[in-house]
């Protein structure tokens, strides 16, 4: 479970746009798959098995996620957290594959 959630860090990071994309990348670049703790040298996963991980997780458990890392981040210096900002910027989101 661990090395799924990296991997959707990952992903969010890179900008890939869908969990197909997520896959391709996982069987083509090795050091992606491994990194997180996936095995080298076999297929890291299914766009299934992504599903039923997005599926599994409550979003009060992916808030609290969020709100650790922020707070760690501004601990850290990483984020200052002094001026609150509202992005108007229209952003195609892929909800439909945490929203079934």
């Amino acid at each position: 479970m661990d090395a799924i959630l990296r991997v959707f860090v990952d992903k969010n990071l890179r900008g890939l746009p869908s969990l197909t994309d997520l896959v391709f990348e996982l069987e083509v670049n090795l050091v992606m798959a491994e990194v997180p703790g996936f095995r080298p040298g076999r297929p890291a996963s299914s766009k299934e098995r992504f599903f039923r991980f997005l599926r599994s997780l409550s979003h009060a458990n992916l808030q609290g996620a969020r709100l650790t890392l922020v707070r760690r981040f501004m601990k850290e210096g990483v984020i200052m957290g002094k001026h609150p900002t509202r992005d108007s910027c229209s952003i195609k989101a892929n909800v439909k594959e945490n929203n079934p």
